[in-house]
């Protein structure tokens, strides 16, 4: 089926991509060549998104491709595709194609071109993701009613689900990351093929790294609950994440509320596995996030144990001292380890505990104990959440002043390793002194004098 659109969607295209786009159906067409967008940016441009990727197809083979155009790099030739760069901007052209069977479940025993546009958008996932628009004409190419879904806001599979999901087994997560992005539903027939033992047993062949990306697309989106509720309907988690366990929905909706998607993973590995670092790592994460998902989970133990006696108010110098210490120390993991030692604040850190204070109040269930009621828009503050969220507002003002003022790592010490080595002392002595000392001034950080630590030392030196 073919419709006309207005070529005015183009202008969603994020600038230089409307002009390339021209120049490259202009270049492939003058040489006999057919040229169309297709797919995902095909898909956003009709909802009206914004669009910073596109994906080109052509009947011109990659040899044709590289011929005809002066900058191209060979990224995919084995799958059919040419990236061709216009002033730096990389654009993906691959040829029509055809594929054969998925014994692997994850990618084709081959691939062969096809001869018609018609066949390369049979091999897709998707209705809404198997759409071509002519940039010159505004011929939109939907031969699987994909614009009907895109109105019916449904995720639906091309032909029969199981056989779609035989092909690639990541497509079911697809489907499900798909809720979170776009805000659809899933199609009753696809969504119950994901529950048959075959195309389960079939997902089990994807690698972890496959839906590791799905899940981070998922966790981008402004709204990444309904990705999570999918997955546990179609009871993903138990095939890809083991480690992880289904949770309510009202916790799934809490994360809602927060920006950062590292944030957003860690507090979920956080309530739905009892070890989110070995959980993170069989998710095959990288090392800098694994960091940031084990500090966040720092953040979380203290946070779990503060409620109405915030330290602002501990009647109790000492009592409020130590407390304070503690979260110093914290403080300084997340100054040296995020960011470098010396550096500001962590502004990722400071994003995350003040939506944390500032947009849950301690509501979160793992925090309270209980699981949160939720309207249509945010969760419900508990009843005491004024009182609560008040003393956390002065507490995260402290943190910030905290981590912006106060001397929180060795390298903030009034004194250094070369006072110390004119006195005498040398290696593993010298550090743990060193460590000594930031370990009192995080108890009273108006210590941090020259003076008073020299003092202190000779204290340690006597003892």
């Amino acid at each position: 089926m073919k419709h006309k659109i207005d070529l005015s969607i183009l202008k969603l295209l994020e600038k230089p991509v409307p002009s390339h786009v021209v120049e490259l159906h202009r270049t492939l067409t003058s040489h006999g060549f057919q040229c169309h967008l297709v797919g995902g940016c095909v898909r956003d441009l009709l909802l009206g998104r914004k669009v910073q990727d596109v994906d080109i197809t052509t009947d011109a083979r990659p040899e044709d491709v590289v011929r005809i155009f002066r900058r191209t790099v060979p990224t995919g030739l084995q799958h059919g595709t040419v990236t061709v760069l216009f002033d730096s901007h990389p654009y993906e052209v691959t040829t029509y194609r055809t594929e054969s069977e998925y014994t692997d479940a994850r990618r084709p025993d081959r691939i062969e071109y096809a001869s018609t546009l018609e066949e390369d958008l049979s091999r897709r996932d998707f209705t809404i993701n198997a759409l071509a628009l002519n940039p010159a004409t505004g011929e939109l190419i939907d031969e699987f009613d994909g614009q009907a879904d895109l109105e019916r806001r449904i995720i639906r599979t091309i032909g029969r689900p199981e056989d779609r999901f035989f092909e690639d087994g990541l497509r079911p997560v697809r489907a499900c990351r798909f809720r979170a992005t776009l805000g659809f539903r899933i199609e009753k027939e696809t969504h119950d093929a994901m529950l048959r033992e075959d195309v389960r047993s079939r997902m089990k062949g994807v690698a972890i790294e496959r839906f590791s990306d799905e899940l981070w697309k998922g966790l981008k989106a402004s709204h990444p609950s309904p990705m999570f509720e999918a997955m546990q309907e179609a009871d993903l988690l138990s095939i890809f994440v083991p480690c992880a366990t289904s949770q309510p929905v009202s916790f799934l909706e809490s994360l809602n509320a927060f920006a950062d998607p590292v944030f957003r993973m860690a507090l979920w590995l956080d309530r739905a596995s009892s070890e989110p670092e070995r959980c993170a790592k069989h998710l095959r994460l990288s090392g800098a996030v694994i960091k940031r998902i084990v500090l966040y989970g720092a953040l979380f133990r203290l946070l779990e144990s503060f409620d109405g006696d915030s330290i602002v108010a501990l009647e109790d110098a000492q009592k409020a001292a130590l407390e304070k210490s503690r979260w110093r120390r914290l403080l300084g993991r997340f100054k040296k380890e995020l960011r470098g030692e010396g550096d500001p604040a962590p502004a990722l850190f400071l994003e995350a505990a003040s939506a944390f204070i500032n947009e849950t109040a301690v509501t979160l269930p793992h925090f309270s104990g209980n699981p949160i009621d939720v309207d249509a828009d945010r969760p419900a503050r508990p009843q005491s959440g004024g009182i609560v969220a008040e003393r956390l507002t002065a507490h995260y003002d402290w943190m910030m002043r905290s981590l912006a003022t106060e001397p929180l790592l060795i390298t903030d010490l009034a004194i250094n390793g070369n006072d110390l080595q004119q006195l005498g002392f040398r290696g593993a002595e010298l550090g743990a002194l060193l460590q000594l000392l930031l370990d009192r001034i995080h108890i009273d950080p108006s210590l941090n004098t020259k003076e008073w630590l020299l003092e202190e030392v000779e204290r340690q030196r006597k003892s």
